[in-house]
């Protein structure tokens, strides 16, 4: 479920925010990147996780990528032997 896997990333934040070095239950590569230590610092002052979600639910846009092209053709277009399915 993704709306759950990015409340658990907006949670990991919480333990960024506290130099934790949690690795059970959170998605170490998660809490190392620029992001979560990005959003980490915008958190400093929250006193909880539940917060430091708050916060992020309020401040940064979630969009899911969708795989569709131009007219709905989910085809993945190509230009000159180029194939741009990732």
């Amino acid at each position: 479920n993704v709306k759950q896997k990015v409340r658990d990333h907006f949670s990991e934040v919480w333990y960024v925010t506290r130099g934790m070095d949690v690795t059970v239950n959170t998605d170490e590569t998660f809490m190392k990147s620029s992001f979560a230590q990005h959003v980490a610092g915008h958190c400093t002052n929250c006193q909880s996780s539940d917060e430091v979600v708050r916060w992020c639910v309020k401040n940064i846009k979630v969009e899911k990528i969708s795989r569709k092209f131009c007219g709905g053709d989910t085809t993945p277009p190509t230009e000159k032997g180029k194939n741009f399915e990732f």
